[in-house]
């Protein structure tokens, strides 16, 4: 083994000292090379470089400043200028430290001066462009109160020029009567001077309107030139106005000069506005000028960086050229001596390579050969390594085989099949693996379903095959066991699917898992479930005679009950009740997953359903002071198909069940979110949460959370249960989220249901001050009608003209007096005395003959039902307005 060491350390040795000898000469050569040209690329890399990309940066800092200038002009708050002229400061402190890097890589003098000297200048003009469009926003804001001011002027004459006429008759009250000609020329006079008065006022709020258009300021001089002259008119006809309307003119002139006049005016401000404006565009027109001049002295720099540049490669390119030669000369060399190396390695080493290569491809083709171990070199010893590793190899072989033999003879032998199913990324399923079982299962074999796609729903009856991908579907969303179970023809064997998905390469999904039998299991489960039918049916009889016998005493039909006896007979009668209700439980959930309760499905609209049922639930939490909220509506015309009576069992269960976890004085949350295919109903509560062990069975019968014999909540465990196969029979499935200590919420999602044909919805005009009677109004008759609101008579007067309505609720008790002033327009004869009318009213008043009284604080459920005997009545929209 010494010799062995011996003989290779001298061989490597050899090689080093011919490797060194080389390497020594190349080194020294390259080293002289690198050595110059690394003193010309750290100048380069050091200072020059850095020198361009810092002026490089300092541009575009530059152009990033100058470009918030158009961004800060269209500033439409001061918040929104405040939060740019923040960002143009840290912007000018990134300029600064550009300009002092340049000055620390060696730019100095008139260009570091003419630098410096741009950045004040930019400062300069973008500090005074932000105090600029500081004033104009302060300005338009002004501007803005005189629009709304003038605004209101308006309305104002208006309201003047309706009473006109009034106020020329009542002008000649008080005087000294006179003749019929003269009380004639005197109220022309006064109307005459009214009207002029009246479009002398126009005219001014038109100009004060229109100086918001100008833009020049000659036109704007004009204008306030042609306003203050109108007011001075307008003065002076207020002294032949009479003395009824002169008072409310005299306060309209007042209030039109306070606005066009004084430092503060609509004409001093839109002045200023064009001032600031000229500003502006000159602070811009400014900026873009340094940007430039910025460019232009960056580019300076930048260039005669370059030309240094170019005048180091050109030394540098002359060098390279001098030990070109050199490295040839050295290249020759290397190669002679290489093909001496190759030549010794080929006669010593690679022929006795080919030979091992040769006989280690006759063991892998299964052929017998020999390894030729002899010689103490140290390919003898990698020889015989190899046979060692040859022969381990083998032995492991052998082990494999008998042990995948073993595996082969226990799945073929299990009951029923073990089966592997992948799902790939684009949806495709594909069973991989299947043993022989199937045959005994399906008659089937496995070389008929093996990595064929879909050929897994040829396991399965064609009437099976979309409850099957529903199943593998909901398995892979929720990373939970695959169970499936199916008859695969009437009176024939139960098959059973159960599998545990898990993930393999990125998008698959796989199931490792068995097929069987299990018709012996679901007959002893059929069985099972009669027996609790029957035991049902047989309890409930007696169990209504004992309840309404304790019912009768403890009604004293039998005489007086003593204290102490009442108390049993409650405790009796309280536990016969919770004990039928649990016979009803058992009998519904028997009955559903049976199929033998019919479902009278229908498109029902989700509005009104939660409405009912969210009324119908309110007083499960009156006692604890537990108030039931619909927090997010569904949209108008949302429908699902669902029997109306089962759904609302659905819910009950789930609010009743929201309750009773619920805190004390707390709220349950009830809403809808929809998309294109499905609606997602939620009940929301906030108590202390689902326990995690807990969390699995939520669904399953006879378990609650406590199910403790003394447990606090009272209730039978099958209303969860109950609630999922309704659900599912409508096609849909529940669901829950929960935390611990944060509340539980659980989920409906149902398809959403095919729209109907098209419908001209009927229009209900409710007049009432509150807003939230009307919205639960809207959300009551879904799509039946639209609720159009009002609260005040004006309102409603403009939607009887402009809209068809069908039907008119009324408030009679408004503070304002609206509901009185709609029914006495309602009552006139004409157009509107045939639309039907709700008055909701304690006081007496005179109704038309189309009016129905209804008492103050109706229900809402009385209110609906008036509402949908007046719609009924309506076969077709009436044609109003």
């Amino acid at each position: 083994m010494a010799i062995l060491h011996v003989k290779i350390a001298a061989r490597l040795s050899l090689g080093l000292i011919l490797l060194a000898g080389l390497t020594v000469a190349v080194s020294a050569i390259a080293f002289l090379s690198f050595n110059a040209l690394r003193q010309d690329f750290e100048q380069i890399s050091g200072r020059s470089l850095p020198i361009i990309t810092a002026a490089s940066q300092l541009s575009k800092q530059a152009q990033s400043i100058v470009a918030n200038a158009p961004a800060l002009v269209v500033a439409d708050s001061q918040f929104s200028r405040r939060t740019l002229a923040h960002r143009m400061t840290d912007q000018f402190a990134g300029l600064d430290a550009l300009i002092r890097r340049l000055k620390e890589l060696g730019i100095e003098g008139e260009r570091f001066e003419t630098l410096v000297s741009l950045r004040e200048s930019l400062f300069s003009t973008l500090n005074g462009l932000d105090h600029s469009v500081e004033q104009k926003l302060d300005l338009e804001q002004t501007a803005h109160g005189h629009f709304q001011r003038l605004v209101g002027v308006q309305d104002e004459l208006r309201r003047l020029a309706a009473r006109a006429n009034g106020a020329v008759s009542d002008s000649t009250a008080g005087r000294p009567a006179l003749t019929g000609a003269a009380r004639n020329r005197d109220q022309d006079r006064r109307r005459q001077a009214i009207g002029t008065w009246l479009a002398n006022a126009e005219q001014i709020t038109a100009s004060m309107f229109g100086t918001f258009g100008i833009s020049q300021p000659a036109l704007l001089e004009a204008a306030r030139q042609e306003i203050e002259a109108r007011l001075d008119a307008g003065d002076a006809l207020l002294g032949d106005l009479g003395p009824d309307f002169a008072a409310p003119a005299q306060a309209v002139q007042k209030t039109m000069r306070e606005i066009a006049g004084g430092a503060n005016g609509l004409l001093a401000t839109r002045a200023g506005e064009l001032a600031i404006a000229r500003q502006i565009e000159e602070a811009l027109s400014s900026n873009k000028a340094f940007a430039d001049r910025f460019d232009d002295t960056a580019s300076t720099v930048s260039h005669a960086i370059e030309d240094d540049i170019l005048r180091t490669s050109s030394a540098v390119s002359a060098l390279t050229e001098r030990q070109t030669d050199m490295i040839l000369a050295l290249v020759g060399f290397c190669v002679g001596a290489a093909a001496f190396i190759l030549v010794y390695i080929r006669r010593s080493v690679i022929r006795r390579l080919r030979r091992l290569q040769e006989a280690m491809q006759a063991h892998v083709a299964g052929e017998a050969s020999t390894i030729e171990t002899g010689g103490s070199d140290e390919l003898a010893d990698m020889a015989r390594a190899l046979e060692f590793f040859v022969n381990t190899i083998s032995e492991r072989e052998a082990a494999l085989a008998a042990s995948e033999s073993r595996l082969r003879s226990v799945t073929e032998n299990l009951p029923g099949a073990v089966f592997r199913l992948i799902r790939e990324a684009e949806g495709a399923l594909l069973i991989t693996f299947l043993t022989p079982g199937v045959r005994d299962l399906l008659n089937l074999t496995p070389a008929s379903i093996v990595n064929r796609p879909g050929a897994v729903f040829e396991l399965v009856p064609p009437a099976e095959q979309a409850r099957l991908r529903s199943a593998i579907e909901q398995s892979a969303d929720d990373h939970a066991q695959l169970f499936f179970e199916y008859q695969a023809a009437p009176l024939a064997k139960w098959i059973r699917f159960t599998a545990f998905p898990r993930p393999g390469e990125p998008g698959q999904v796989i199931w490792d898992g068995l097929m069987l039998d299990s018709t012996e299991w679901k007959q002893a489960d059929l069985a099972k479930r009669a027996f609790v039918s029957t035991v049902s049916h047989e309890l409930r009889t007696p169990l209504s005679s004992i309840q309404g016998s304790l019912g009768l005493v403890a009604g004293g039909a039998m005489g007086p009950v003593p204290d102490g006896a009442r108390r049993l007979i409650d405790i009796a009668n309280t536990n016969c009740q919770r004990l039928t209700r649990l016979i009803n439980d058992i009998l519904d959930i028997e009955k559903i997953e049976q199929s033998h309760i019919a479902f009278a499905v229908g498109r029902q609209e989700l509005g009104p359903l939660l409405g009912q049922t969210v009324e119908a639930n309110r007083g499960h939490g009156l006692a604890r002071g537990i108030s039931l909220t619909l927090t997010e509506p569904p949209p108008p015309g949302l429908a699902v198909d669902v029997d109306p009576d089962r759904f609302m069992q659905v819910m009950t269960n789930l609010l009743s069940n929201a309750v009773k976890y619920s805190r004390d004085n707390g709220v349950v949350e009830i809403g809808v979110t929809a998309s294109e295919r499905t609606a997602r109903i939620f009940v929301r509560d906030h108590g202390a949460g689902i326990p995690k062990l807990f969390r699995p069975y939520i669904f399953e019968r006879f378990t609650q959370a406590d199910s403790s014999d003394r447990r606090a909540k009272s209730g039978t465990g099958l209303g969860l249960s109950i609630a999922k196969a309704i659900v599912e029979r409508f096609g849909g499935k529940i669901s829950f989220d929960t935390a611990d200590g944060a509340g539980t919420v659980f989920f409906v999602e149902l398809p959403v249901s095919s729209a109907p044909p098209a419908k001209a919805p009927l229009h209900v005009l409710h007049l009432d001050d509150d807003e939230e009677l009307s919205r639960v109004l809207s959300m009551l008759v879904g799509e039946r009608a639209e609720i159009l609101p009002a609260a005040t008579a004006a309102e409603a007067a403009r939607l009887l003209e402009h809209e068809r309505i069908d039907l008119v609720i009324l408030n009679l008790d408004l503070a304002n007096g609206a509901g009185r002033t709609l029914l006495q327009r309602l009552a006139e004869p004409g157009r509107f005395a045939a639309i039907p009318l709700l008055v909701i009213s304690d006081a007496e008043a005179a109704l038309p003959a189309n009016g129905i009284r209804l008492r103050a604080g109706v229900s809402h459920a009385e209110l609906l039902h008036e509402i949908e005997s007046v719609l009924d009545r309506q076969l077709t929209p009436a044609t109003v307005g």
